[in-house]
């Protein structure tokens, strides 16, 4: 684990045996993991839903991810409410 704080910051676990934060989300959950590329460190954003598949959403630096995020729990709550 490299960077803690951001993740954790934005309601994030930290799960030591897969070096990885987690967020519960409804029947899946949301996955955050630092990677490092040439020295270069990015975060990956996750989806693992209750068939254990991981859907890939977004990679980039902490506020390209977050401002993914906000747009990914935005869509989830319109599409809560039209349906």
């Amino acid at each position: 684990m490299r960077n803690s704080e951001f993740p954790i910051k934005n309601g994030f676990i930290y799960n030591s045996s897969q070096d990885e934060f987690y967020m519960p989300f409804e029947d899946g959950m949301l996955i955050l993991c630092e990677k490092v590329h040439r020295r270069i460190s990015f975060w990956e954003l996750s989806y693992v839903d209750k068939e254990d598949y991981q859907n890939f959403l977004k990679k980039g630096t902490e506020s390209e991810v977050m401002d993914h995020l906000v747009q990914f729990f935005r869509e989830k709550k319109i599409n809560d409410i039209l349906s």
